[in-house]
């Protein structure tokens, strides 16, 4: 008998060292992120995509921005939340309120409500319709504006206003194409000392770049 109960107890010991521990550590590598926060450029190269913009377009930006701000104020290419469109920024700027828009620290000394917002709208189903329009209704009449400065084209298929309410100024920018989903546009509110680098924003809004349409 006791050599029975041996044996049985043998036999429980080697089941439960087969049982499963639980899954095998991993290092942050192999573990995966939540959705929010797994990174978003997949396959692209911030870097390599940026490479163009840097030497063509980023310098002369910068060199609009007054002298008096250029410690505090300088633009560098940024990609919005989806990949799609490549846009300068001030690169000092940090994440707001909303998705895509950037202010200044609040030791800036940019004027409070001081911000740039980039991005994609699709006024309403994202699908062709007449983009001129859509951005006429979603981004330049809903502007609180006294006094339009400024109200150009952007080649062939963009629109560029600058306007005035108050002691704040406005700029609007918006590319698109007659076949694609969605529209682009550049934002900025500029308030007080922001108000002297005008130009900068201007430029930076012009140079929208898009990656993909769709």
């Amino acid at each position: 008998m006791r050599g029975f109960l041996f044996l049985l107890l043998l036999a429980s010991v080697a089941a439960c060292q087969k049982q499963p521990k639980g899954p095998p550590s991993a290092d942050a590598s192999s573990v995966a992120l939540p959705a929010e926060v797994t990174p978003t450029l997949g396959g692209l190269d911030p870097q390599a995509e940026f490479a163009d913009i840097r030497t063509r377009v980023v310098p002369t930006v910068n060199a609009r921005v007054p002298a008096a701000l250029r410690d505090k104020l300088q633009f560098a290419p940024q990609f919005d939340a989806y990949n799609r469109v490549i846009a300068l920024v001030p690169d000092s700027w940090v994440m707001g309120d909303a998705p895509g828009k950037l202010q200044p620290g609040p030791n800036a000394g940019l004027g409070e409500s001081t911000s740039m917002t980039f991005g994609s709208g699709c006024d309403g189903r994202c699908a062709p319709k007449d983009w001129a329009a859509s951005f006429d209704k979603m981004e330049v009449k809903s502007l609180p504006v006294q006094n339009v400065e400024t109200d150009e084209t952007i080649g062939n298929n963009g629109r560029l206003v600058v306007a005035r309410s108050g002691a704040v100024r406005y700029v609007a920018a918006g590319i698109w194409k007659p076949d694609s989903a969605r529209y682009f546009y550049c934002r900025a509110t500029l308030e007080g000392a922001a108000i002297d680098a005008l130009g900068a924003f201007v430029g930076a809004c012009r140079s929208l770049e898009v990656h993909r349409w769709q």
